[in-house]
């Protein structure tokens, strides 16, 4: 039996699906407890031209998501200290014709920053620290 989808397109849909939640939630101020916070993402020297960025909490749960645009973000966040990723692809997934499997659209980035676990991108939120300038490596 075939398992329902592969791990890392199940991964990428379901952060997409969360960033679509997250992106209507709260309206202009955000949901009660949050703070505004903008920030941008750079690679090779210029700004990703679009995909999502990635929070997930220290401790407590929780995160949020929200969707890139020419090297931007805004996203509501609860004050405390995170860990990033970033996810950026050219292209959709497609169907592989020789195995029927899915393939992922081709990372702009290194994947070492698309898991919370392996970008080691930080950020502590608070109303002082609101803007969250991101630089990836090669």
């Amino acid at each position: 039996m075939k398992p329902f989808c592969k791990p890392l397109v199940c991964t990428v849909g379901l952060v997409l699906i969360t960033a679509l939640a997250l992106a209507g939630c709260g309206g202009p101020s955000g949901p009660p407890g949050t703070i505004p916070v903008t920030g941008t993402v750079a690679h090779a020297g210029r700004p990703l031209p679009d995909g999502s960025v990635h929070f997930a909490a220290n401790s407590g749960g929780g995160g949020g998501a929200a969707r890139l645009a020419n090297g931007r973000f805004r996203v509501h966040l609860v004050p405390g200290r995170y860990r990033i990723a970033v996810i950026s692809t050219e292209g959709f997934e497609q169907v592989d014709p020789k195995t029927g499997g899915i393939m992922p659209g081709k990372s702009r980035i290194p994947g070492q920053y698309t898991t919370v676990e392996t970008s080691g991108l930080a950020a502590t939120i608070d109303a002082t620290n609101d803007h969250v300038p991101l630089t990836l490596g090669p």
